[in-house]
């Protein structure tokens, strides 16, 4: 795929967990994956964000109704379902930009992030 020659959509997830690891000091451990499309194609787009909105609320409305049974689970399971749905539907556009249409595959990108940080 040639991305040099023009401007490019695309989209990310970046799910990260953050461990205070002493009074001011935090470490960051990170995910990203990337996907550059080709092209846009918006109704197919529009269409295929929508399947995915629809996925995404009922995660959070699933995790919120969790939280209302046990408070302490609320954070861990709306990270793992908000998580899950984002990765997904980034694993179902692997090969299809705008799953479930037929259309050609986007150029993925894989990194993880390590930091630290300093709370004042």
């Amino acid at each position: 795929m040639d991305i040099s020659h023009a401007l490019r959509f695309g989209e990310a997830m970046r799910p990260s967990l953050s461990w205070r690891i002493a009074e001011p000091i935090s470490l960051r451990v990170g995910y990203e994956w990337s996907q550059v499309y080709p092209r846009h194609m918006f109704w197919y787009w529009a269409l295929s964000q929508t399947i995915e909105g629809i996925a995404d609320a009922a995660a959070t409305y699933l995790a919120r109704e969790i939280g209302k049974s046990s408070p302490a689970a609320m954070p861990i399971m709306y990270f793992l379902l908000k998580n899950g749905v984002a990765a997904g539907f980034k694993a179902l556009r692997m090969n299809q930009m705008n799953w479930p249409f037929t259309t050609v595959a986007p150029l993925n990108i894989y990194t993880w992030n390590v930091g630290v940080a300093v709370h004042f």
